[in-house]
């Protein structure tokens, strides 16, 4: 994991990239762009497209005074326990009886950090409100959300992901086959490989 610290204090737990990133410099840019210029941005797209990967590049490039920190969402499976899995992402202890809610707020006070809320399909109205009150109350924070469906919530930028196209998914498939020492052989039509792979 990224462990950035200035006077100790950790400053992200964004994992370091292990292999390759093919493509999508195009949505990058895009993401890049709507980070600068909104407080929430979400990443949509269906299952399987490349959303999380596409939100930690763009997370990676930036630096907040406070860090990017990573949410992964997909093991939550009540609502209720949404705000537990922030806490516990950002590395708070809390020995009071203090709300996590409450937590988050007093913590986030003052400090300038991108929070990336990865997997939030399935938990959007719990994500929705987390968000609200989080942007509401802490002006240094960004989100960025990751989900096949938006949060519906004010102030909202929609960033949609489509599919690779042919040539940056057969680069992709070279490159991850390249990884496990294989070389994918190719017909004269890449469009019949890759539908044959999908």
């Amino acid at each position: 994991m990224r462990d950035l610290r200035r006077d100790g204090v950790p400053h992200g737990n964004l994992p370091l990239e292990l292999d390759a990133f093919v493509g999508r410099a195009t949505e990058l840019v895009e993401l890049a762009g709507a980070l600068d210029s909104a407080r929430l941005v979400t990443v949509t797209g269906a299952g399987g497209v490349g959303k999380s990967r596409l939100a930690a590049r763009a997370a990676g490039r930036r630096s907040p005074r406070h860090g990017v920190w990573r949410v992964h969402l997909a093991p939550v499976r009540d609502e209720e326990f949404v705000d537990y899995a922030v806490v516990e992402a950002l590395g708070l202890t809390d020995h009071t009886t203090r709300l996590p809610r409450e937590t988050l707020l007093a913590h986030l006070a003052g400090r300038e950090l991108l929070l990336l809320l990865d997997g939030v399909e399935h938990l959007v109205d719990a994500c929705a409100s987390l968000v609200t009150d989080l942007l509401g109350r802490a002006p240094g924070l960004r989100v960025l959300a990751v989900g096949r469906r938006p949060l519906d919530v004010a102030g909202e930028r929609l960033v949609p992901l489509a599919p690779l196209g042919t040539e940056e998914a057969v680069e992709l498939l070279t490159v991850r086959a390249g990884q496990r020492g294989g070389v994918p052989e190719y017909a004269a039509d890449p469009d019949a490989d890759l539908r044959e792979v999908r």
